[in-house]
């Protein structure tokens, strides 16, 4: 049995590198202005992920607990993945570069299966539900009071609704601060009740708002939609054929919304190309048709070098792209059709998976779940947000791919009923 010190020791751990992969550790740690380690960084921002990554290891390797050592069909699943992650940076052009952020990624798999084993799916839904609270408020005061790196400078000058300046907080991005804060409103939802919830629940909209992002608007009621949505269809005790009919009714919204998308676009000051993305995308699909099974692996497309394939993309061009703004065309550019099918078929299975457990056993950390990879789901088609290292999306998406794997039951319970 661990001492209290220890598991006060693992669990501040854990609180670190969620608030780090939610964005924290870059927006403190990195200044615009320093490039000391490659563009994008710094030696604390690598220094702290590193201590991070070392600490996950050890807390694996030297633990006291025997079941750590053994291995399981999902987390194998998972680690084989990572490996095939890594492997795709030898038929990359920028080989050093895919090397080191797969190799990133392959840790923070391994995060993963660390956290899955100590936590249970409630438990660590509240550590999140805890760090996003902590993270949007203390970024909302912040910014309120001026401070540089809370306040998104929009390169196109657009305003939030009240038309001051955007806050993004303390996440890298106002689209993520649009996405976390809305995930933060969903597990509020869940887990807090009374005043208490509602003052965070405003919380979190606010910061949705301030942050002036198109994609945490249309996410936040989207999610707040399926989220009572969800009470009400399992209270309804349909039929199991109705599942199939509310389907099809979903897809006939998501065509009429796509009918309708022009007029959204306009109401939302948004151009129907979406900043450029519709370009991108046109490359992707370029990109993709060029090496279509394998991708041109892990980030081996985007970079600061002379041979970058992107280049051809940004060349000439007033805004320089870091990625295709669309995690699905990234991972089926990056890592071809083998990794597009890997991380969408885990996405969508997940989501049934999530769903299924809300509907026959009614735990509220179920329909959380469920809710927050639609979120995620949706987010992806506008924002790179998926497969990404030391991305909390990530590490949120494949912890409940682990958590459901079994169903209901969890670990400690099947490991009880192999011995």
């Amino acid at each position: 049995m661990k001492s209290n010190s220890s598991g006060n020791i693992e669990y501040l751990f854990v609180v670190m590198y969620v608030l780090a992969s939610l964005g924290m550790a870059a927006t403190l740690l990195v200044s615009n202005e320093t490039d000391s380690l490659g563009y994008g960084s710094s030696f604390g921002f690598v220094f702290l992920w590193v201590c991070l990554y070392l600490f996950t290891g050890s807390s694996i390797v030297f633990s006291n607990e025997d079941y750590l050592f053994r291995t399981y069909p999902n987390e194998l699943m998972l680690v084989f993945f990572g490996f095939f992650i890594v492997v795709s940076s030898s038929w990359s052009v920028l080989i050093k570069q895919s090397l080191t952020y797969s190799i990133s990624l392959l840790a923070n798999f391994l995060f993963i299966i660390f956290i899955y084993r100590k936590f249970s799916l409630k438990d660590f839904l509240v550590l999140v539900q805890y760090s996003l609270n902590v993270m949007i408020l203390l970024g909302l005061i912040l910014g309120l009071l001026g401070y540089e790196k809370a306040i998104y400078i929009d390169p196109l000058s657009r305003g939030n609704v009240f038309g001051t300046e955007l806050i993004k907080g303390l996440f890298s991005h106002k689209i993520y601060t649009g996405v976390y804060a809305t995930l933060a409103v969903i597990l509020n939802l869940t887990f807090l009740k009374g005043k208490v919830l509602f003052f965070w629940i405003m919380i979190g909209v606010l910061s949705v708002v301030l942050a002036g992002s198109a994609t945490g608007m249309v996410v936040l009621i989207v999610a707040m939609s399926a989220y009572y949505l969800s009470i009400f269809f399992r209270a309804a005790n349909f039929p199991k054929g109705f599942t199939l009919f509310f389907f099809f009714i979903f897809l006939f919204f998501c065509f009429a919304l796509y009918l309708a998308l022009p007029y959204v676009f306009e109401a939302l000051g948004r151009d129907q190309n979406m900043t450029g993305r519709g370009s991108l995308w046109g490359w992707a699909y370029i990109f993709w048709c060029e090496q279509p099974l394998l991708g041109w692996g892990y980030l081996g497309i985007f970079g600061e070098y002379d041979n970058a394939p992107s280049n051809i993309i940004n060349d000439g061009s007033f805004y320089i792209a870091p990625h295709f703004h669309n995690s699905y065309l990234q991972i089926l550019t990056e890592l071809g059709l083998i990794g597009f099918v890997f991380y969408f078929s885990a996405i969508t299975w997940c989501g049934k998976m999530c769903w299924s457990l809300w509907v026959r056993c009614g735990d509220l950390e179920y329909l959380a779940s469920f809710v927050c990879l639609i979120v995620i789901f949706l987010a992806g088609f506008v924002v790179n947000i998926g497969l990404k290292y030391n991305e909390f999306s990530t590490l949120l998406l494949f912890y409940l791919c682990l958590s459901v794997f079994y169903g209901r039951r969890n670990l400690h319970e099947n490991m009880s009923v192999s011995e």
